[in-house]
């Protein structure tokens, strides 16, 4: 499964801008419902899901990245957004690192395979810290979307 077949092309932001987890997440929220409209419906339940996951176990990684997600009824594939934070966000607790990358994904409940292979995808791209340097040093988001295609070709 390729990363870029779930990356529509308003699927890259960047400009995070957030103090600790419960804002950027609701930042994100509001990416990801831009993305997948019908997410607007259930703004509320989407923020609590990201944020209960989140509770459960930081999804933070060690490489400057986090990989939020979810589950939710009624969607009819998954939805993922990369969000970049220049200023980098406090996401782990107990942590100093900054979080600067956020891969989210959303995917429907009743496709629980799916939302594991998605989430498979994202860890093999975000496990090379060249890819992650990439993205972070890329001067818009279609230059993003393209990194992350020519990857999955190579891949």
């Amino acid at each position: 499964m390729s990363l870029s077949e779930w990356l529509t092309p308003g699927a890259v932001r960047f400009g995070l801008h957030a103090d600790d987890v419960s804002t950027a997440l609701a930042a994100i929220a509001d990416h990801l419902i831009a993305v997948e409209p019908r997410l607007a419906l259930h703004r509320r339940e989407l923020l609590q899901r990201l944020l209960d996951r989140e509770r459960m176990e930081s999804t933070a990684l060690d490489n400057q990245t986090a990989l939020p997600h979810c589950k939710m009824a009624g969607l009819p594939a998954p939805v993922v957004c990369i969000d970049r934070s220049e200023d980098g966000v406090p996401f782990r607790p107990g942590s100093d690192e900054r979080t600067h990358l956020f891969f989210t994904i959303v995917s429907p409940e009743d496709q629980p395979a799916t939302h594991l292979k998605v989430l498979a995808a994202v860890a093999r791209f975000l496990r090379d810290a060249q890819n992650v340097r990439a993205v972070l040093a890329a001067t818009s988001p279609s230059e993003v979307l393209e990194y992350i295609q020519r990857w999955d070709r190579s891949a």
